[in-house]
């Protein structure tokens, strides 16, 4: 059967994949989690060089922000187990590709909240060789990702 999943699908499918080899108990919810906060840190980023004043939010509205992004993440891929069983119907496999094309959203989610928020450079380069460290650990150090033939 064909690979019938959407770009944002394919983006939980290859997180939800890494996740897997090292978190046992819920990479449902670890996958979602992280997802809602990478999508996150676009939109505070898009929402720092808008000219919205971001500050009017305070704790409380920032909060209820990063709620509802993963109570919209929640309702997309884990209400009635939806993406897994879409993941077990249409049989998707990893490819290089899309490995690193999720890396390099995940990096440029907080490379670019790095950007907005005029910290320096040296700390993005530092996060993308802790990203790196993070993928050469699950690589090697983790287990086989969940296999949905």
């Amino acid at each position: 059967m064909t690979n019938k999943l959407n770009i944002y699908e394919k983006l939980f499918f290859y997180l939800f994949t890494s996740t897997t080899r090292t978190n046992k108990s819920i990479p449902k919810w670890s996958t979602t989690i992280f997802l809602a906060t990478v999508t996150a840190l676009y939109l505070l980023a898009f929402g720092i060089f808008s000219p919205f004043d971001m500050k009017i939010l305070g704790r409380n509205g920032f909060m209820l922000f990063m709620g509802t992004s993963i109570a919209i993440h929640w309702l997309y891929f884990l209400k009635d187990n939806r993406i897994l069983k879409k993941f077990e119907r249409t049989k998707p496999r990893t490819q290089m590709i899309g490995k690193i094309l999720t890396g390099l959203y995940t990096f440029g989610g907080f490379a670019t909240l790095f950007y907005s928020l005029g910290i320096d450079w040296i700390y993005t380069l530092f996060l993308g060789m802790l990203f790196g460290v993070l993928e050469f650990s699950a690589k090697w150090l983790g287990t086989d990702p969940i296999k949905f033939e």
